[in-house]
């Protein structure tokens, strides 16, 4: 009994075990470069958004130095004019007769 070429190769394959399936590994690799790509955009944005915001938050710790140095001067200029009141009140700048 002889078997036919497509008969032959049919049994041939059920001989052997079943390996990867081409149709599936090709989804697969598609599926993981799709989710590579996705990582890789995700990352990038991420990237750009911490720069974004350091370069926003920049001008307002400028700002709040700004302020706190100005704070620092009122409070100064405050102290001084308080102090000389007092000075003024215990009688250092007042010139009797």
């Amino acid at each position: 009994m002889s078997l036919t070429p497509n008969t032959q190769t049919n049994v041939r394959k059920k001989g052997y075990n079943a390996g990867v399936d081409a149709g599936e590994a090709c989804q697969r690799r598609k599926d993981n470069l799709v989710e590579i790509k996705k990582n890789k955009r995700e990352h990038n944005l991420l990237k750009k958004r911490r720069e974004s915001l350091l370069l926003q938050s920049q001008p307002l710790l400028d700002a709040s130095q700004n302020v706190a140095a100005a704070i620092e001067k009122k409070v100064a200029t405050c102290f001084l004019i308080c102090f000389y009141i007092d000075l003024c009140f215990m009688g250092f700048f007042f010139r009797g007769n």
